[in-house]
């Protein structure tokens, strides 16, 4: 009679599967990001982003005497990953020397801006998905744009 022999473990197999799938996400991820400027239109189209969202800021002003009061342009920001958060924003305030209304910015600027809530704000999308709200307040005009 031979003796019970307990045959050898076999080696678990479910950390390799762990592993190997948690270094195929952190390739997926590495490579999305890489490619992102590439799919954005490189740093050209960076620049002409950010030129077009300015361009869209200095049309707004739709008489004399508005006050630029206060102005962040949006700057380039290479790892940026338009996911979740927007890669450009700017944000603009004139003061304006007559009382200004939303009906008054939409007619001037030609976007097809949406009321809700606020009567006092419009919003909308305008030319590829730039997110534009304007506000206005007693002599006063605040523009947020973002992508």
């Amino acid at each position: 009679m031979h003796p019970y022999v307990v045959p050898p473990k076999k080696p678990k197999v479910w950390p390799w599967v762990v592993g190997g799938a948690a270094i195929v996400v952190l390739c997926l991820g590495i490579m999305v990001v890489s490619l992102m400027p590439v799919v954005r239109g490189g740093p050209g189209g960076e620049t002409a982003r950010i030129q077009e969202m300015i361009s869209i800021a200095d049309g707004i002003p739709t008489g004399d005497g508005w006050e630029l009061t206060a102005a962040s342009d949006p700057k380039n920001d290479p790892g940026c990953i338009p996911l979740e958060n927007p890669c450009h924003s700017l944000d603009r305030t004139w003061s304006t020397p007559v009382q200004v209304t939303v009906d008054d910015l939409r007619a001037s600027t030609g976007f097809s801006l949406k009321t809700f809530a606020n009567p006092d704000c419009a919003f909308g999308t305008v030319h590829e998905n730039l997110d534009i709200s304007l506000c206005v307040r007693s002599y006063e005009v605040v523009l947020r744009m973002h992508d």
